[in-house]
């Protein structure tokens, strides 16, 4: 086995199971990554153009006939504003928790082992192991850290508080690095 300067040699071990704050956590940063801010910005700004004009049409045409494409406009932007208002992180991160507010028994305890070589997830009902090469990216955020695949899905989400010391964060962080995975900050 390689052994690199900063980088643990031995497995780090996380033991724990999500809180209510962890899901919403998890679920607000998860929908920044996945729905960046320009995307966001570009879908409101298009459903408020629609919108304007729709209403600007309506009041420009006289007959009737011809409102109903600037009545389709209006209920397509407001339909985009509604769409938009689920891709918010603040949005998703409100369904994660009243999600888990219904069933927090479906929130296993669970054992992150993270090796030189491996990353594995396990808990009563189920064991994933997997390389490093299949995390795409960590993501390092003020509420913790989130492990995503090669295509921003999130594979599990380590919150502070299982970190005791800086030391461990900082080594999971070097351990990442030495694996070329990508790391993005959140703040």
């Amino acid at each position: 086995m390689d052994s690199q300067p900063g980088v643990a040699v031995e497995p780090i071990v996380f033991n724990g199971r999500l809180n209510e704050a962890d899901v919403g956590d998890l679920l607000w940063y998860l929908t920044r990554v996945e729905v960046p801010r320009l995307k966001r910005w570009l879908v409101g700004g298009l459903a408020t153009g629609m919108v304007v004009s729709g209403i600007l049409l309506t009041r420009i045409m006289i007959e009737r006939d011809t409102r109903l494409g600037a009545y389709f406009v209006v209920l397509l932007g407001i339909f985009l504003w509604c769409y938009l208002l689920v891709l918010t992180p603040g949005w998703q991160a409100w369904l994660a928790r009243r999600s888990y507010r219904s069933d927090p028994a479906k929130f296993l305890e669970s054992r992150v082992t993270l090796s030189a070589d491996w990353v594995t997830i396990e808990n009563e009902v189920s064991k994933s192991e997997f390389r490093w090469e299949l995390v795409g990216l960590i993501v390092d955020t003020p509420a913790g850290l989130m492990f995503c695949n090669t295509a921003r899905q999130a594979l599990f989400w380590l919150p502070n508080r299982l970190f005791e010391d800086n030391n461990v964060r900082g080594q999971v962080l070097a351990l990442g690095e030495s694996k070329k995975v990508r790391l993005q900050r959140i703040a």
